[in-house]
C-alpha cells in the first residue's frame, strides 16, 4: 500500500467504516457521520444528515445486489482535514461470483466524525451483473 494514516483517530474511523460495509450495516456507518454530514456515491443524489445517510445506505443494502462487500486499500493520503484513498470494492454476488470495482474516495472530517464523504466509483458493472 502507498501512503499511510497520520492521524490515529482517522484510521480507527476508517476501519469502523469498513466493518459497517462488511456487515452491510447502515446504522454503524451513519453513527460515524456528523449530524449534518453529506454522503454521496457516484452520480447519485447527495444524502444530507446522519438519518438521511442511514436511510440511503439501508436502502442500498436492501437491494441485495451483493451478499458481501470488502475493500482492498491501495493508496492512502491522510491529513488532519482530509482523507483521500484509492481502493477496490469487492462485491460477492449470490451466485458465488465477484465484481471488483476500483474507486477513489475523498473524505472531509468534522471533528472526530465524517463530515463530507464522496465515493467516486462506477457502479454500472455491479448493477449489470447483479440485475442480469
Amino acid at each position: 500500500m502507498i501512503g499511510k494514516f497520520i492521524v490515529p483517530s482517522h484510521q480507527s474511523l476508517f476501519e469502523r467504516s469498513l466493518a459497517a460495509d462488511a456487515n452491510l450495516d447502515a446504522n454503524i456507518f451513519a453513527e460515524l457521520c456528523a449530524e449534518d454530514a453529506v454522503f454521496q456515491i457516484a452520480a447519485l443524489p447527495e444524502a444530507r444528515g446522519r438519518e438521511v445517510i442511514r436511510q440511503f445506505l439501508a436502502g442500498f443494502f436492501a437491494q441485495k445486489l451483493f451478499t458481501k462487500l470488502e475493500h482492498r486499500l491501495l493508496e492512502v493520503y491522510d491529513s488532519p482535514e482530509v482523507l483521500l484513498y484509492r481502493a477496490e470494492a469487492i462485491y460477492s454476488l449470490a451466485d458465488g461470483s465477484t465484481v471488483v470495482s476500483p474507486y477513489v474516495n475523498r473524505v472531509l472530517y468534522r471533528g472526530e466524525l465524517f463530515g463530507d464523504y464522496r465515493v467516486h466509483i462506477d457502479p454500472s458493472p455491479l448493477f449489470e451483473r447483479a440485475k442480469g
